[in-house]
């Protein structure tokens, strides 16, 4: 069982984390930041992975929802006017290793995410024009 002291000392001398308050620091991965933030969910500690992506206006809700949907695990979530990517690893079954390879995959998936919606915006802003 990892508890929240052995990955918070972990993420703020292996991973240049940066404490953001008692239960929650910051990292960066592949240049993307992401939050880990500790809870409790049904009585247990739990860690929540958050990386954010762009804001509200950027994506519509329906394809954000058709979106969320295709994840094989997590959450695209609307937080505060703000796309994230959302995980939560119970403390219970979570291992050192198994947390620092979802803030990766979390991290790589918000990178591609920002980059494909951007295109996106970009090809549907310029589609009038004729080249």
């Amino acid at each position: 069982m990892l508890t929240w002291d052995d990955l918070k000392k972990h993420l703020l001398a292996d991973a240049n984390g940066a404490a953001a308050g008692p239960t929650e620091v910051r990292v960066m991965a592949r240049q993307q930041g992401v939050q880990v933030v500790r809870t409790e969910a049904f009585g247990f500690e739990a860690f929540v992975l958050v990386a954010p992506l762009f804001g509200e206006a950027r994506l519509g809700w329906r394809a954000a929802l058709e979106h969320g949907a295709s994840l094989p695990v997590g959450a695209f979530v609307l937080q505060g006017g703000e796309y994230v990517l959302r995980a939560v690893f119970p403390s219970l079954h979570a291992t050192l290793p198994q947390v620092r390879d979802g803030i990766e995959a979390l991290a790589r998936e918000a990178a591609r995410l920002r980059v494909t919606f951007a295109q996106k915006t970009c090809g549907d802003m310029f589609s009038g024009y004729e080249s």
